[in-house]
């Protein structure tokens, strides 16, 4: 029976300045070496997983030939220290976040998007409480010779590994792992035996990985040119010393049973395991809106623009016209029964062109007075993010929204 193995340390051109493999070449690649499932797990960042997302899943190529589907494992290297709001020093390790479904995407793009706005000096940072509140369908594995878990374990102090390890096995129970590499770097021999002790003790999996960072093996002088660029040193500095290697490449999946023999067999076969439990898909069709917070009174989107209107028909003194309530209520309706029949919410829709517009008005941002078919509806009147009376000049609210409507429309605005 052929060999298995799935990478799950790889990084993509994304992360900046660490990688020479392009995202565009990754089916390519794959097929090339026999894999049929990567993760893309770049530093920091979640930039390139659509692009990577795509290209994996693509059925045929420019000529209409059909192509091997690669199964795309969504995830990212974050990093972790102790509190994102001491900024002293460089006190931070990383660690691979794979996630399983959407939970775990959201978790992670939460993340990722705090490490960026709130977390951020020298790298995008979260600490121990944040993982802890957002790891919900995630698996995390500690990864590279510098890592809380590895700095021990490569110095031989397996207590000290096994306590930092157990602050991640705390939130990812067992859904946490820890990386074992043998990928030509110094000290790998060591680090991979106390790993796997103190993974022994501790009762958590442990994974091969390679950290992949160029795609095959000739490319490690280009891998190691672009080291050299980004620090502005010499590919002959003693700075590379450690990480002149010729392994970090997407090997076979023999390649790495081949790297890996004397270890147990299951630091292989576990990123199989790991890859079954990932099953995240994207869905590229038609419009997603975000969450839109209303008040708790009310119990969906519809009912409380119904109450912003009404509120609003009555600020402008038309709430007695039965010609504008009427208006009003076959508008209303036809935005309820455009969410029942086509699924689109443009109850929400409205609600989001009416928080900004609102939000700008009340602080003294101008804004226009509508344009285009938008003008022709009372609704969006009443909530005054138009300012033409559709009524009084005759405009038709066919002309912006029936319930046939096959997409969401575009209401302009001027600040």
């Amino acid at each position: 029976m052929a060999k298995e193995f799935v990478h799950l340390n790889f990084h993509s051109e994304y992360s900046m300045l660490e990688s020479c493999c392009s995202v565009k070449n990754v089916k390519d690649e794959c097929i090339r070496t026999g894999h049929s499932c990567l993760a893309i797990t770049d530093s920091g960042v979640m930039a390139g997983i659509v692009k990577f997302y795509k290209e994996c899943v693509k059925a045929e190529d420019k000529k209409g030939n059909p192509l091997k589907k690669i199964k795309p494992i969504i995830g990212s290297k974050i990093y972790v220290c102790p509190k994102i709001e001491i900024n002293e020093g460089r006190d931070y390790f990383q660690v691979i976040l794979l996630a399983k479904g959407e939970e775990g995407y959201n978790n992670l793009k939460k993340l990722s998007n705090i490490s960026h706005t709130e977390g951020y000096y020298y790298k995008p940072r979260v600490d121990y409480d944040l993982l802890s509140k957002n790891c919900g369908d995630l698996i995390c594995i500690s990864t590279g010779i510098n890592s809380s878990v590895q700095k021990y374990a490569r110095r031989g102090q397996v207590t000290e590994a096994k306590i930092e390890a157990e602050k991640l096995y705390s939130i990812f129970g067992d859904e946490y792992y820890i990386d074992v590499q043998n990928n030509g770097q110094s000290d790998q021999d060591v680090t991979n035996k106390n790993v796997i002790e103190v993974a022994t003790l501790l009762g958590c999996g442990v994974v091969a990985t390679n950290d992949v960072r160029y795609y095959q093996k000739e490319h490690h002088l280009a891998h190691l040119v672009l080291l050299a660029t980004r620090d502005k040193k010499s590919i002959k500095s003693d700075k590379f010393s450690a990480i002149r290697t010729k392994e970090r490449y997407l090997k076979t999946a023999e390649e790495m049973y081949e790297a890996f023999k004397g270890y147990p067999e299951y630091v292989l076969t576990n990123t199989l395991d790991i890859a079954s439990k990932c099953n995240l898909s994207f869905n590229f069709g038609g419009m997603r809106l975000p969450e839109f917070e209303i008040p708790k009174e009310f119990s969906d989107d519809w009912e409380y623009l119904k109450h912003l209107s009404y509120c609003g028909l009555r600020e402008r003194g038309l709430a007695e016209i039965p010609e504008y309530v009427e208006r009003l209520e076959e508008e209303l309706f036809d935005v309820r029964m455009i969410n029942e029949t086509k699924g689109y919410n443009f109850a929400r829709y409205f609600l989001m062109v009416w928080d900004y517009v609102n939000h700008a008005q009340k602080n003294k941002c101008r804004t226009g007075i509508g344009r285009g078919s938008a003008c022709g509806s009372v609704l969006l009147y009443s909530l005054k993010v138009t300012n033409i009376d559709p009524i009084k000049y005759n405009l038709y609210w066919w002309r912006f929204l029936t319930v046939d409507k096959e997409h969401y429309i575009d209401e302009s605005c001027f600040f």
